[in-house]
This record gives structure tokens, sequence and C-alpha cells, in this order.
């Protein structure tokens, strides 16, 4: 991406949220939730708007590798426990949301004002606001209810979603790798608006990202869309990184040209989470396209991680999940980071500031530094 690229202002396409399958309204009233009482959702897409309401399909909005994103807010109920938001069960003052277009970078600004407001409100100095990058086989209106996961299991109640354009089938794999690939531009596009909009900020909200599937090989192309002078801008940017279940190579946090350059990207600690039963991963594995072991299951090619002068760098984490992970009859051992209790816990320590090594329900692994396994109970 281009110096010239990276000063032109934000996209202005504007777009809504669906939840399950149906359209929000767009009410243009600006969206002020009281803590607590209400989720209120960020999002940026580049997929393609579909119908005459706020809804989203499975094919780019503009051509791929095209920085344009449409943009929205949601505001809605949020379910009454973890167990309810993992299972899905109607939220505490039914489904209903509210959604209002914007410009992206008004929904920048927008959700930057939530976060500070929702973190000077809360009495948990660490209480971090995600940035999020969902994975493969995935619909647009799956994001309201990871939503309300990431709220109740997280803490994390004023959250920003990038949503690219998968198909939702597990059928669809190669498709959605292309789409994943051609999505880092607008995905890089959507960093920069944030970046700009945090820029602007005496004391801005604390940030994480967190990656799940093949978000991680949209954050993958996210990089390799910036120049290496706008991948300095980034550095230390997030409190943290977590990358859960990653459909990328087992090589990508040594490669340049994947994830390696996130390693300058977060402040405090980039925890990686896998599952070495991880079905969707297995068969990743041996697809026509990947032909590559992937990160998510068999962990990083090489670890610990060291620093410039062969140190051990004690602010990067692999968290094996083998143990706990989901049932593979019903979410295939890959879903752990929104299904699993255990998991949840775990992240959300991370997210508060915990150290790797004292949060609780962690075990040391006994041949690898800065390794930690999650036991069953």
């Amino acid at each position: 991406m281009s110096d010239e690229h990276n000063v032109m202002p934000a996209a202005t396409r504007d777009g809504g949220l669906a939840e399950n399958g149906g359209s929000s309204g767009s009410t243009g009233e600006s969206l002020q939730a009281q803590a607590g009482s209400t989720v209120t959702l960020h999002y940026g897409t580049n997929r393609n708007m579909i119908g005459d309401h706020d809804e989203f399909g499975p094919e780019f909005g503009w051509a791929p590798n095209d920085r344009n994103y449409y943009a929205g807010i949601a505001q809605f109920a949020p379910t009454r426990s973890l167990d309810d938001a993992i299972a899905g069960r109607p939220a505490a003052g039914g489904a209903a949301i509210t959604g209002v277009k914007v410009d992206p970078q008004k929904m920048i600004e927008s959700f930057l004002d939530e976060a500070s407001r929702v973190q000077a409100a809360s009495t948990d100095p660490g209480l971090q606001s995600l940035v999020y990058i969902h994975g493969y086989a995935f619909e647009f209106k799956e994001v309201a209810p990871i939503a309300r996961v990431v709220a109740a299991g997280y803490g994390s109640k004023a959250n920003l979603f990038f949503s690219w354009p998968s198909y939702g089938s597990h059928w669809r794999y190669g498709d959605d790798w292309d789409h994943a690939y051609g999505s880092g531009t607008a995905a890089a596009q959507f960093l920069l608006d944030l970046l700009a909009g945090v820029a602007k900020m005496a004391v801005p909200p604390r940030l994480s990202l967190v990656c799940h599937s093949m978000g991680n090989r949209v954050l993958s192309s996210t990089i390799q869309a910036l120049d290496v002078q706008t991948q300095t801008k980034l550095t230390r940017f997030f409190d943290h990184i977590l990358l859960f279940a990653a459909d990328e190579s087992y090589t990508a946090i040594d490669d340049a040209r994947k994830l390696q350059p996130a390693l300058a990207m977060f402040k405090k600690s980039m925890t990686i989470y896998t599952n070495q039963f991880d079905v969707p991963l297995q068969l990743a594995k041996d697809h026509p396209k990947n032909k590559s072991e992937e990160l998510g299951r068999k962990g990083p090619a090489t670890f610990p991680i060291l620093d410039s002068s062969g140190a051990v760098r004690k602010d990067v984490f692999w968290v094996d999940c083998s143990e706990v992970a989901d049932n593979l009859k019903s979410t295939l051992g890959h879903q752990y980071y929104r299904v699993v209790p255990a998991v949840i816990q775990d992240a959300a320590a991370v997210l508060s500031g915990a150290a790797g090594a004292t949060i609780p329900g962690r075990k040391p692994d006994a041949a690898v530094a800065q390794k930690f396994l999650i036991p069953k109970p």
C-alpha cells in the first residue's frame, strides 16, 4: 500500500447489521448505550450489500483488494449470562437490535468514544475493547451472537468487528481462502482509519485484537497490504493480540510476509491458542491451496519466540486447549474460544493483564518455555 493510499480519507459507503436474517432499522440517531444494559457493536465490512435493507452477503462489495468498506453501528440487549450467550438463548429484553448507518470515519469515532466511556465507567483498570476478525464459514448475521459472547465472557462491552466476505459454508474453504487474502486491502484501510482516530485522542481507550480461524489469514493479508513504514506506525498499537484456532501456516510467526510483523504490534502480550484435534484445521492442512501444517493445530514451528538478542520473549505465549476444546460432534473442536468456559476465562484473564504463569487453570508445559496447557478439571 503506497504512502499516497495510506493518507487517503476513509471510504464513504455505509451499511447496517442484520441479525438472524432480519434487517435493522436505519434510525439515523446516535446510539448511546447505558453501561451494562446494552451491547454496542461497531463494524466494518467489505461484503456485498444485498436487498433493500442492511443485509450483507458472501461476495465482495467492491473488487478483491479494494480498500473500500461499509460501516455501521448496532445496539442490542445482552444475554442474561455467559451460559445463555454460549447456548445462543434469547437475550434479556428480546433480540431486537437498533442500527444506524454511518461513514467509516464517523463509525470509528463513535467506537472510540464508546470504548472510552465504557472504560471510564468501569472499576476494572485493565478493561479492554476488542477489534475482532472472524474466521471462515461465517455469515454476517453471526456477528451479533459472537458479540454477545465477547461481552458476557470477555467483559468487553464496546467492540469493533471487521467482517470479510466468507460464504458461511464449510464446503467453500477454497473460496473463503481467496476472499480472506482478497480482503487485506480493505482490512488495512479499516485499521488505518482506526489508527488515525486513536492519534486524535489525548487518552485513547485500551484496545486488543482477536483473530479466529481464517481471520488470521486476513490479518496476514492486512500486514502484506501495509508497507514497512506503515507497519512501523502500528508498533505497540494493541495491548494484547489473541490468535485462536489460527487457519494459517504454522511457520507464519517466522514469516515477514505473514504474521511476524504482528510481533511488534502489541504492548503487553500475544497469545496463540491451539487444539491438536481441531477437525477443520486438520482438513485444511490437506487442501490443495494449503498443504501446510496449521498454526492453530500444530502450534508455532519455532517456539519459544526469541528477541533480536536471542533471549526468550516473555510476552508471547502458547496455550494448548486440546484437553478442554469443544465437542468434535457439535463444533468440531474449532470454536473453543466462544463455547468453552475454561478458554473464555483464560482469555479474559489475559485481557485483564494477568501474567502468563499466574493465570488460574493453566499448567506449564514441562518441555517448552512460555507454553501452557489448560487441563481438564
